[in-house]
């Protein structure tokens, strides 16, 4: 099986360069080879609950995805901490497009998938992140069933995105402040290390793929294959499985 991945993409309104990036994507030519595609969380740098709301916001997504599941290439879409509980949207997406539910499948945990013999862990990457309790405090109240409930039965999508918009606006700034690429190296990126070590024993998995901690990784330890596209807008990367070997390619924005 081939199959390509990215996560972190975080388009926060249609036109951005995130989104350009993000179509960039769904337009490599390496999809024309491959199975299966990996959304691995944060695609969307604000998306809560299942409104065919967001279709309107990000049009020319929604329709590169159509136009991808037309071709027969299915989409393994996993939840991150910016886009969750919308598979009410995927759900209502599918029967507008007259497709089968098992072309787009909504994961909210990890996914083991066996690929030639490869045993390979597919998560967003906050679900297996070591220590930073209080993040997952915040993290299962998010992911609880009330705030689902709220996002996809009381609060319209409207007033969601504007809390969302104001709160990532928060959270980027106490990032800039806080990140800078020495603290990357020496903190975030041992710790992803480690945790996908740990991650690898729990899940019974040699492979582990994932997002969210936005450092590009490529590391192999105590015989575990660990792999992080990084925060794309950055790194302008994407991971291509052809069925042997892992490669990182570049994307392509010149079109």
């Amino acid at each position: 099986m081939k199959f390509i991945t990215i996560s972190d993409v975080h388009i926060k309104e249609e036109g951005d360069f995130s989104e350009k990036l993000f179509l960039s994507f769904l337009d490599q030519a390496k999809f024309l080879a491959v199975d299966k595609v990996y959304l691995l969380g944060d695609i969307f740098d604000l998306l809560v609950g299942g409104h065919l709301y967001y279709e309107t916001i990000y049009p020319q997504v929604f329709l590169k995805l159509n136009l991808l599941l037309k071709s027969g290439i299915k989409i393994i879409q996993l939840e991150g901490n910016h886009d969750f509980h919308f598979k009410a949207l995927i759900d209502k997406l599918l029967k507008k497009w007259q497709m089968s539910p098992e072309m787009w499948k909504y994961e909210s945990s990890p996914v083991v998938e066996i690929v030639d013999g490869k045993r390979i862990l597919f998560a967003h990457g906050d679900e297996i992140e070591i220590g930073n309790e209080s993040y997952k405090k915040y993290r299962r109240f998010i992911r609880s069933g009330a705030i689902n409930f709220l996002a996809n039965k009381v609060v319209s999508p409207r007033i969601t995105r504007k809390i969302g918009q104001r709160a990532s606006h928060k959270s980027r700034k106490r990032n800039n402040i806080r990140y800078d690429e020495k603290y990357e190296e020496e903190k975030v990126r041992p710790l992803f290390r480690a945790s996908a070590v740990q991650a690898s024993s729990q899940y019974n998995a040699s492979i582990v793929i994932c997002g969210h901690s936005h450092c590009f990784d490529m590391h192999e330890e105590d015989s575990v294959y660990y792999l992080n596209n990084g925060y794309v807008p950055r790194t302008q990367k994407f991971f291509y499985f052809d069925g042997e070997k892992f490669e990182s390619i570049k994307l392509d924005t010149s079109k």
